[in-house]
C-alpha cells in the first residue's frame, strides 16, 4: 500500500520540511537525510550475513539466520494468501521472533502493525477493528486475550510463539512458565520448521507504508500513524550517523520494539548499521545488568524510569557500564564516571524538554544552574538548559541520547570546573 502522492507532491513535502522553524536550531553540519529509494528491507538485506543480529540470553542469531527464518515465514504466509498491503499485527515483547515477523511482512510487501502485548481484549478489539490485520502473532500466554479480540481474522492466521524459544536459560525473572490453552497447531514454530520457498522479491517502494503505529490513546481514541519505508529509513540514517553506529555497535533493547523508540532507534537503526540488538524479553533491571556484563552493549536509549531502576540496584557497579560509549563527548563520559563513583545518585527527567529537541541534536554542553527557567526558544544545539529541582545544591544537566535529563547526586558533589560550562553566546 502506497501513500497517494505523486513525486511532485512528495518533493514539495520534503522541501517544506527543510524550512520548518526548528531547522534553524540544527547544527550547521546537520542536513536532511537522503533516504533515496531505499526501503527498510533494503537496509536489512545490506547488513553482513555473518554478523550477529540479535543476542538473546544465551542465544546469538546472525543476519543470515534471520534472513532464512523470515524467508520461511514469508513463504508460509504467502501460500496462505498474505500479500501486498495486508496488515501483519505483531503483539510481542522484545524477542527474536519480532524481527523475523517484521522482515517476513516486508518480504511480502505487507504492513507491520506493532501493538502492546500488555493490552487486554477490549483494547485489542478496537485496534484490530481499525487496522483489520490479515495475520496476528502473539505470545502463548496471551492467546486467550488475543484470540477473543481477533474477530473476523482467519483462525489459521492467528499464531503464537514463546519467549522461551531460541534460548535455553529460561530466566524466571522475565520468562514465565506458560499456563494456558494456546493450540499446538497455531505455533509460529511450524512455519519456521517447514522448508517453504522464499517468496519472489516484492514490488516494494520507499513510498509504501512500512509500519502502522498507533498512538497511546491517552487523550483520545488511538490513531494509526502510517509510516512509509522512506520515513523509517530517513530517521534510521540520522540515528546511525549521529550516534556513529557501526557493525561493532550493540544496542541494548530497553525500549519495547512495539514502541517508536524501540522500532526506529533500536531495530531499524541496527539494520542501517549492520549492528546487533541485545534483547531480554522485557526490561527488568537485574536481568539488564547481567546482560550488560555478558553481551557488552555499547548503546542504550529508553524511558527515564529505566535508568532510575538501574541506578537503584545495589548490585550495580561501574563494570556493568564499561562497554557503553557516549558519542563525541568526553565531558559526559567523565561525568558518568563521577556519578558512578558516588554511593547514592538519582536520575531525574526534565518534563517536556525532549519534545523540542530533534533526534539529531548533539550532546554538547553541560550546565550547572538549578534555578534557570529558560524559554523554549533558548534551547539550541550549542547549549543545554533545564527546569530542575531548585532545592538541590548541585544539579548537573546534560543532553543524553537526545533527551534532556538532570543528573542529581545525593549527597551533593563538588563539580569540577569543566562541568560548569555556560551556554555559548548566540
Amino acid at each position: 500500500m502506497t501513500l497517494k502522492s505523486d513525486s511532485k507532491d512528495l518533493a514539495g513535502v520534503y522541501e517544506g520540511a527543510a524550512t520548518r522553524p526548528w531547522t534553524k536550531l540544527y547544527a550547521s553540519s546537520v542536513g536532511p537525510p537522503d533516504a533515496g529509494a531505499t526501503t527498510v528491507l533494503d537496509l536489512f538485506c545490506a547488513a553482513p550475513r555473518e554478523a550477529p543480529a540479535v543476542f538473546y540470553f544465551d542465544a546469538t542469531l546472525t543476519y543470515a539466520e534471520l534472513d532464512r527464518l523470515s524467508d520461511r515465514l514469508a513463504g508460509w504466509l504467502g501460500e496462505r494468501g498474505v500479500g501486498s498491503g495486508d496488515r501483519v499485527a505483531i503483539v510481542l515483547q522484545n524477542i527474536p521472533q519480532f524481527l523475523i515477523a517484521a522482515v517476513a511482512a516486508w518480504k511480502l510487501a505487507a504492513i507491520v502493525v506493532t501493538l502492546n502485548p500488555m493490552y487486554r481484549t477490549p483494547e485489542l478489539s478496537k485496534l484490530f477493528a481499525d487496522c483489520k490485520p490479515k495475520v496476528i502473532i502473539c505470545h502463548d500466554d496471551q492467546w486467550d486475550i488475543v484470540f477473543a479480540a481477533a474477530g473476523y481474522v482467519d483462525p489459521a492466521l492467528v499464531l503464537w510463539t514463546s519467549g522461551r524459544e531460541f534460548q535455553t536459560r529460561n530466566d524466571s525473572r522475565v520468562l514465565r512458565e506458560t499456563v494456558g490453552g494456546a493450540p499446538p497447531a497455531r505455533t509460529l514454530a511450524q512455519a519456521f520448521a517447514e522448508d517453504t520457498s522464499a517468496p519472489a522479491a516484492p514490488a516494494l517502494s520507499s513510498d509504501d507504508i512500512a509500519l502502522l503505529l498507533y498512538t497511546s490513546g491517552t487523550t483520545g481514541v488511538p490513531k494509526g500513524a502510517m509510516l512509509t519505508h522512506r520515513n523509517l529509513v530517513a530517521n534510521a540514517l540520522v540515528c546511525r550517523d549521529h550516534f556513529e553506529f557501526s557493525r561493532a555497535t550493540r544496542i541494548f533493547g530497553v525500549a519495547p520494539l512495539f514502541h517508536v523508540t524501540g522500532f526506529e532507534i533500536q531495530l531499524v537503526a541496527a539494520f542501517a548499521a549492520g549492528a546487533a540488538l541485545v534483547l531480554t524479553y522485557r526490561f527488568e533491571p537485574t536481568t539488564a545488568l547481567d546482560a550488560f556484563l555478558e553481551h557488552k552493549p555499547t548503546f542504550i536509549v529508553g524511558a527515564i524510569t529505566a535508568f532510575i531502576a538501574l541506578m537503584n540496584q545495589s548490585s550495580a557497579q561501574s563494570a556493568h557500564f564499561d562497554s557503553f560509549i557516549v558519542v563525541n563527548d568526553t565531558v559526559l563520559n567523565d561525568l558518568l564516571q563521577l556519578l558512578l563513583g558516588n554511593t547514592k545518585c538519582g536520575l531525574h527527567f526534565v518534563e517536556g524538554a525532549h519534545e523540542v529537541i530533534p533526534v539529531d541534536t548533539k550532546v554538547l554542553d553541560v550546565i550547572r544552574d538549578p534555578c534557570h527557567r529558560p524559554n523554549l526558544g533558548d534551547i539550541s544545539p550549542s547549549s543545554s538548559y533545564c527546569r530542575s529541582d531548585a532545592t538541590s545544591e548541585h544539579t548537573l544537566t546534560c543532553l543524553l541520547n537526545a533527551k534532556l535529563v538532570a543528573l542529581l547526586t545525593n549527597p551533593p558533589i563538588s563539580a569540577p570546573e569543566k562541568f560548569l560550562v555556560r551556554p555559548a553566546s548566540s
